[in-house]
């Protein structure tokens, strides 16, 4: 109760901060009906498709030989921070190429972190904006089979279609990691309480053996 209690002060603490500094949020883009800023004209990347969804989830390529990979990152755009899955195929170099990015979030933003540690409430469970702006304060990357690669993208899309809210409890983003971890096959901690870095380290310390890059 205590540590519910305390994380409560700490989000609310956040969100004060956050909307005292509302003039930097205006400078970095727009803040959409689902919470999330959209970056402006300084952005060198395509913008992310919005809102959030799992529309072409599926990455495409030309190059059927290319190696899967699987990247688990624990980032930090707001606390308590968010377990985030990159997926999609590596280039000549072994470094991810052509990749998507997935993520189990509650909707409208900052707000629906507060209200979700109070009540469920409403879920995204698609592509993730913050990624391209926030790096990861941990991450572990595993090369997977074609057979490891379909098992994930199933359980993204049943996921999807079965979890519509998030409680940061019981249902939360470290959850999701934490069945896409053990869906292919990997030791998962059962701890889904832990903040997304931590909880990412730990992930990649039970599967040593399995390591391709980790920070």
């Amino acid at each position: 109760m205590q540590s519910r209690l305390l994380i409560q002060v700490l989000l609310l603490f956040w969100a004060s901060l956050l909307l005292s500094n509302a003039s930097t949020l205006a400078k970095m883009g727009r803040v959409a009906d689902d919470g999330f800023p959209r970056l402006t004209a300084e952005r060198t990347e395509p913008a992310k498709s919005y809102p959030i969804s799992l529309t072409n989830l599926r990455v495409a390529t030309t190059r059927e030989s290319a190696q899967r990979f699987i990247e688990f990152r624990g980032e930090f755009a707001y606390p308590p921070g968010n377990t985030v899955l990159r997926y999609g195929y590596l280039g000549p170099d072994g470094e991810p190429a052509d990749y998507k990015v997935v993520a189990h979030q509650p909707a409208y933003g900052a707000l629906g972190i507060i209200l979700g540690t109070i009540v469920p409430v409403k879920t995204y469970v698609g592509s993730y904006p913050w990624d391209d702006v926030v790096p990861a304060m941990s991450s572990y990357r595993v090369n997977v089979t074609e057979e490891q690669y379909q098992k994930f993208i199933n359980y993204v899309e049943t996921y999807h279609e079965t979890h519509k809210t998030f409680y940061l409890y019981t249902d939360n983003c470290v959850k999701f990691g934490q069945g896409a971890a053990r869906v292919i096959g990997l030791k998962a901690p059962d701890d889904t309480l832990l903040i997304p870095p931590v909880y990412v380290n730990m992930l990649r310390i039970m599967n040593e053996g399995n390591r391709t890059t980790a920070q």
